[in-house]
């Protein structure tokens, strides 16, 4: 079986795990969108769920936090997408129309990406811009490992990294800490707190970005502390910064 022949079977699966997963827990509703926003829509969920050019089984999971991102971009809700997704059942032949066009389109955009990209706006290399390894207090004594980067885009940035805190350790309240800035001087910050037990554990923060603001930087700090520094004794490696529109 050829590699076209393979895409758009991929496509039908994906398309109707989709579809399934959106119409068959969907509150009705009378609004709909038009033929030319559920493409938009479709190409989008499509591109999310890492159909272009993948073959890939990850792509058959569901990205319900994708599918939010989505349909807050082009300002439609859940129910519009999913009643105007019932409508096209009733008529198969326009939404096979549809999914050619959407194809059509698929296939430009996996024209212009690297092929190891293969989910929309997934990052595969990590925004991470240190060292990944860190092993206090031979790295600084007191360190909370302060980074910033640039921001790439709009939507999701997920930091990673496997924290080990030792019961001797002095900080007080050791946490991870992540913030994304605004131009309006704004921010938005989220925590999550490291345990001192010796014991190597996988901290996770997902910052979503405000899209009716521009955002001029992320940073935060890998071992986030309060009050005054302290002699630190930790371990932190697989630090890793990820985004996704």
């Amino acid at each position: 079986m050829n590699t076209k022949k393979n895409n758009r079977i991929f496509l039908t699966i994906i398309a109707f795990s989709i579809i399934f997963s959106v119409v068959s827990c969907s509150p009705e509703s009378d609004s709909t969108i038009s033929r030319e926003k559920l493409a938009d829509v479709l190409t989008d969920l499509y591109l999310a769920d890492g159909v272009v050019e993948s073959g890939s089984a990850e792509a058959l999971i569901p990205k319900a936090d994708s599918y939010a991102y989505i349909y807050s971009k082009h300002g439609i809700t859940k129910e519009q997408f999913a009643a105007t997704i019932s409508n096209y059942m009733e008529e198969p032949k326009d939404f096979v129309n549809l999914n050619k066009e959407v194809t059509a389109r698929l296939k430009a955009v996996s024209d212009q990406i690297s092929p190891n990209i293969l989910s929309y706006g997934l990052n595969v290399h990590n925004l991470w811009n240190q060292k990944t390894t860190w092993s206090l207090p031979e790295d600084g004594s007191t360190t909370a490992i302060p980074f910033k980067i640039d921001p790439v885009g709009q939507g999701v940035y997920t930091f990673t990294a496997v924290v080990r805190v030792f019961p001797d350790d002095q900080s007080l309240n050791p946490k991870m800490t992540c913030k994304i800035s605004y131009a309006d001087n704004t921010s938005d910050i989220k925590s999550v707190e490291i345990e001192k037990n010796g014991v190597a554990v996988e901290k996770t923060i997902a910052l979503v970005t405000n899209p009716t603001k521009q955002v001029v930087s992320i940073s935060g700090w890998i071992l986030d502390y309060s009050e005054d520094p302290k002699p630190r004794h930790a371990i932190v490696n697989n630090i890793s910064i990820k985004f996704k529109k």
